[in-house]
């Protein structure tokens, strides 16, 4: 990146308020965009992809304006350069991204202060006031180190349906024949992909002209004086004299994560709104004479006042349950985990706490911090279900043909949530005009409160990629759960001829799709029957004939791989054509479907895409499929602009191939 032309964007990102997400102070993060390359529609769809916002929500951005003392709002490509321009010098721009609804006024963000502002995550970094918000460092590694890519294009490991084990016998000898990704869009992508923003410099009509700045109505009338910005090692919070921290509650942590750090405990002598005083544990064991007096300042900062010994305890002489590791402290260290992977169980954050930061956390109290920075970053649980109404309803106003079926129960006289049905428009009329009557159904845990099944519907589209149908939340895989949701299934698509279900050949979803879709073909998994024929029987001749037999293309060729491993060994293909009633041979499958595969890895895939999100409510869960889904089809749309002539380039290479 070229230093002259990049900028450090320091950004404060607020949610809505009327989410009902507690303690919804600023997120404050850093980006490194370039000025020459970038243009405020990719810059603002980064961050959203990033930090995606409710149903609906209107994206709001602001700048501070340090002349002005004022925060004027962003909207063009044009007032994005205007800005860059203001700040050639500093190379440092503060930014505020709210997200409210579409009705609300538009919002005004607080001046920088040290009561709305987060900690700023600058490592060795020493804990005084900072003269100058542009005196922040400025990263010089490449954007694409420091951040993530959009969720929509997101790689994901393609999904291989291998067990956990080791055990790599009777492994699949053609995986190529299978599809194994759901990032097959990204090789016809350019290198450098940009989008025109919505407005051209010459239809933005901005002047940054100070006759327009006093009608602007984004102005304060009465603005705060700006308050430097307070910086901290978060890792190692310093505790020397004169040491500032935004507030009290901030500086308790940072003690609390300054007396892990060094090995220490520490009991208070006074502990209140306005101060705190503490000392050393060992003090009477070992005269360990450290103390420590901190007090807040007129501003509501807290100011270091004395600290006037060092320790000269034992640091190793720990108790066994680590006081200062509190559930608020446990809180902090695992919302950025819980921010890149909501799907984290307790016992995993208290294995990456002890790596981290090498202390013994009890399992409840992890559990418990990890549900309070749960609420504070997504919501609360109790709420998600209700929200899943409103999304319902905003969903069916803005998509007309699409459907949200949700099923609720009573228990004493409380409505409560009992499944849910989604699918879009686009999705529906995708699969029944472009797409081949073949479907992969299947399920997978979901590790939030709600500890039930995420089932997907899953099609291959005329490209070969993976095609998403529709998604169901269930409280278990019984018949009934299944029979709802196939049911829900068979009204949007109706029973094309031809369809063939590809399925793990469960008692549950073969049953809902024999009572829905009778006169469908039912194909079971080629890997699910490898995985519990191998439990029972191995040997050579297995590896040489099973899969064979599976790709036959016709019965004499299976026939003759079937004959081998009868002679070999009976029971097994007793046990075969018992336990295995489905059609999982190629030399089986009906002419009308046209799709060859022997596993059911679309769907597998489609589990694997949405993994770390399955810790997410329930709400936000299915708006960030909704998202996953958008995105895919705007890079497929883009891509489809660029192809020419009627026939597929893979299709043409797969002629090639043939010749």
């Amino acid at each position: 990146m070229d230093p002259n032309s990049s900028y450090l964007l320091e950004i404060r990102l607020r949610c809505n308020p009327k989410k009902l997400r507690k303690d919804s102070s600023y997120y404050t993060f850093s980006k490194v965009v370039d000025s020459d390359l970038c243009n405020f529609k990719d810059v603002v769809r980064e961050i959203v992809d990033q930090y995606p916002h409710g149903y609906q929500e209107v994206v709001h951005v602001f700048y501070y304006d340090g002349v002005k003392k004022c925060s004027r709002e962003v909207t063009t490509d044009q007032e994005l350069l205007e800005i860059f321009r203001k700040y050639v010098d500093s190379k440092v721009v503060h930014m505020t991204i709210t997200y409210t609804d579409p009705t609300d006024d538009v919002p005004i963000p607080e001046c920088f202060t040290l009561e709305n502002s987060d900690l700023l995550d600058i490592p060795c970094t020493p804990s005084m006031p900072c003269p100058s918000l542009a005196a922040s460092s400025q990263s010089t590694e490449p954007i694409s180190s420091q951040h993530t890519k959009p969720i929509a294009s997101q790689p994901t490991e393609p999904s291989t349906n291998e067990p956990n084990d080791d055990d790599e016998s009777l492994a699949n000898p053609e995986p190529q024949n299978e599809h194994v990704g759901v990032d097959d869009e990204a090789f016809y992508l350019p290198a450098h992909k940009t989008h025109v923003g919505e407005e051209s410099d010459s239809e933005s009509g901005f002047e940054f002209d100070e006759e327009y700045e006093k009608e602007d109505g984004l102005i304060r009338k009465d603005p705060l004086p700006p308050v430097p910005v307070v910086a901290y090692d978060r890792d190692d919070p310093p505790m020397s004299v004169g040491s500032l921290y935004p507030n009290m509650k901030q500086f308790k942590l940072a003690l609390n994560q300054h007396a892990i750090k060094h090995k220490f405990e520490y009991p208070t002598e006074k502990s209140d709104p306005g101060r705190v005083r503490a000392y050393c544990a060992r003090k009477r064991e070992e005269g360990c004479r450290w103390r420590l007096h901190a007090s807040t300042k007129d501003d509501k900062s807290v100011k270091v006042k004395k600290n006037p010994r060092q320790h000269t305890c034992s640091s190793a002489r720990r108790s066994k349950v680590l006081k200062n590791a509190t559930k608020f402290w446990v809180c902090e260290q695992v919302k950025d985990w819980l921010m890149e992977d909501a799907s984290l169980t307790a016992k995993e954050l208290q294995r990456r706490i002890k790596d981290k930061h090498k202390v013994e956390v009890p399992y409840k109290r992890v559990y418990a911090g990890k549900e309070l920075a749960h609420t504070q970053l997504f919501g609360s649980w109790d709420s998600s279900c209700n929200n899943l109404y409103r999304f319902k309803a905003e969903i069916e106003r803005c998509s007309p043909g699409s459907f949200v079926v949700i099923d609720h129960h009573k228990i004493n006289e409380q409505i409560r949530f009992n499944r849910l049905f989604f699918t879009m428009k686009p999705c529906i009329e995708g699969f029944l005009k472009g797409c081949r009557p073949y479907l992969a159904i299947d399920s997978t845990f979901l590790t939030g409160r709600f500890r039930g099944q995420l089932a997907c519907a899953i099609s291959v589209d005329g490209h070969n990629w993976m095609y998403p149908i529709a998604v169901g939340v269930m409280d278990s895989e019984i018949n009934e759960n299944w029979i709802w949701f196939m049911q829900r299934l068979r009204d949007v698509i109706g029973s094309p001829f031809g369809l063939a279900i590809c399925t793990d050949a469960g008692q549950g979803v073969m049953a809902g799709a024999k009572e829905v879709f009778p006169y469908a073909e039912y194909r079971e998994c080629m890997l699910h029957l490898v995985m519990n024929f191998k439990k029972r029987y191995s040997g050579k001749v297995f590896e040489e004939h099973l899969w064979a037999a599976a790709y036959s293309w016709n019965s004499y060729i299976f026939e003759k791989n079937w004959s081998a491993m009868d002679e070999a060994n009976s029971e097994a293909m007793d046990y075969t054509r018992q336990n295995h009633t489905k059609i999982w041979t190629r030399s089986q499958f009906w002419t009308h479907c046209k799709v060859d595969y022997v596993t059911n890895n679309l769907a597998e895939c489609f589990n694997n895409w949405v993994k770390k999100y399955k810790g997410l409510n329930l709400d936000d869960f299915m708006d960030l499929i909704r998202q996953l889904i958008m995105g895919k089809w705007d890079i497929r749309r883009d891509i489809s602009k660029q192809m020419e002539g009627v026939i597929f380039s893979t299709h043409h290479q797969g002629f090639e191939g043939a010749k």
